[in-house]
């Protein structure tokens, strides 16, 4: 490799220089292997996260509604709180699905 001069001797340019040697092959190789099963992990866990909070919110959903609505024996004021909690879950889903819609366009 024939060796080239650089000149950075220039007043106005500011900033780091670094040099490094060339990637070997079976390194990025390693280091590309490792780079996905990391963002594969990083995803796993997003889509797990996701599903409990999605299992949690359907259960209080489920639960406030029976509640509120069907239930014979809840006392009226059980049956305003449970109103309240399930028209909170209704529209916090409708909001993400509607943010959802509107910032991935």
């Amino acid at each position: 490799m024939a060796s080239e001069e650089i000149d950075v001797s220039v007043a106005r340019l500011r900033g780091d220089l670094t040099i490094t040697p060339e990637e070997h092959e079976d390194d990025r190789a390693k280091r590309l292997k490792r780079e996905d099963r990391a963002a594969l992990i990083d995803d796993i866990q997003r889509v797990a996260v996701f599903l409990v909070i999605l299992v949690a919110l359907i259960t209080i959903g489920v639960v406030a509604g029976y509640e509120g609505v069907i239930s014979p024996n809840a006392s009226p004021e059980t049956q305003r709180w449970c109103q309240s909690v399930l028209s909170a879950v209704i529209t916090g889903g409708i909001s993400f699905v509607l943010g959802k819609n509107s910032r991935s366009k």
